[in-house]
């Protein structure tokens, strides 16, 4: 009987496919949400960042500014010249690689969204969903505009 147990275990372990292996090193941010990791696009897992190029407006006065290249500055002063952990989450696929990524403990993910310089990605991770908000009501990072860019 022990001997079938471990022929079982062994032909499900054969079976599983294989996790994605740890990326360590440093970065090139390209956006709020994307960067290059060891030669390899990596993107920000659960979260949407406005492209590069978006320009959000204010609530009130309609005074345009870069939100884009907000979002990427916010990105790049938190990880520029550091190593960053990343755990692929879809490989095999079209770069960018999806990722959830570490600085130390804490997840680069979600302090985009905390921050207000992403949205969470609710088909992806909505537990990010109360950080968003959290976000909104304190008017942080292109929530100071007062509403969301549609990008």
């Amino acid at each position: 009987m022990r001997l079938i147990s471990l022929f079982m275990m062994l032909i499900l372990l054969s079976a599983a496919p294989a996790m994605a292996q740890e990326v360590t090193g440093t970065v090139k941010v390209i956006d709020g949400n994307t960067f290059e990791l060891n030669g390899t696009k990596m993107r920000l897992f659960g979260i949407n960042a406005p492209p590069l190029e978006q320009i959000c407006k204010t609530e009130r006065k309609e005074k345009e500014y870069p939100c884009g290249k907000l979002a990427a500055r916010a990105l790049y002063l938190l990880v520029s010249g550091r190593t960053v952990r990343c755990l692929p989450r879809h490989e095999g696929g079209p770069q960018p690689v999806a990722a959830v990524c570490y600085l130390g403990r804490s997840n680069i993910n979600k302090y985009m969204v905390v921050q207000g310089w992403a949205l969470a990605n609710r088909a992806e991770e909505p537990g990010f969903i109360r950080d968003e908000q959290a976000a909104q009501q304190v008017r942080d990072g292109f929530w100071k505009g007062g509403r969301v860019p549609p990008w």
